[in-house]
């Protein structure tokens, strides 16, 4: 994974928030904690000194994802032109539908208010942070991109989660 300048952390996070980094953080920890292909995120400390984690995306990230779906749907066009049988167009519509979602930062702060309570007593471990203290509990990150589920779907997952926890 890449890491983006400094300099170009301060003026994402200065363009989205409308004011300079020194009027709303009294410290910004300049590397970044975690890195990943559309953003990466650094810790920070508010004026009023509570402790937070800013997620700031690559710049031009979403030119290169559309750019990659386009190449993407080519080669699916490709691959399903001799054989009708090898045509994921129907996976590939679903995912441009929901790749600006992944983008959208302001809908992810929306789907995850109230999950992050716990913050200060967990660990961070990929998508999910993992309670430090026990009974050590899972809690999910990531939430740009969400969905609504069937009963039946969250039973089965439910199954997968309980039967990945045993083993």
């Amino acid at each position: 994974m890449w890491s983006v300048l400094f300099t170009q952390v301060c003026q994402t996070t200065e363009k989205e928030l409308g004011k300079s980094i020194d009027d709303v953080f009294m410290d910004f920890v300049r590397t970044p904690s975690a890195t990943a292909s559309i953003a990466q995120v650094h810790r920070a400390k508010l004026i009023d000194g509570r402790d937070v984690v800013v997620k700031v995306q690559h710049p031009g990230i979403k030119t290169i994802i559309l750019e990659d779906l386009k190449d993407v749907k080519y080669i699916v066009d490709w691959i399903a032109w001799p054989d009708p049988v090898y045509n994921f167009n129907p996976v590939l519509d679903e995912w441009c539908r929901e790749a600006p979602k992944e983008l959208d930062f302001k809908l992810e702060e929306v789907n995850s208010s109230d999950r992050l309570q716990c913050f200060p007593r967990c660990f961070n471990a990929g998508n999910f942070l993992v309670t430090k203290e026990a009974p050590h509990r899972p809690i999910l990150l990531d939430f740009g991109l969400t969905k609504k589920l069937s009963n039946s779907v969250k039973q089965a997952l439910a199954k997968f989660f309980l039967a990945c926890a045993e083993q």
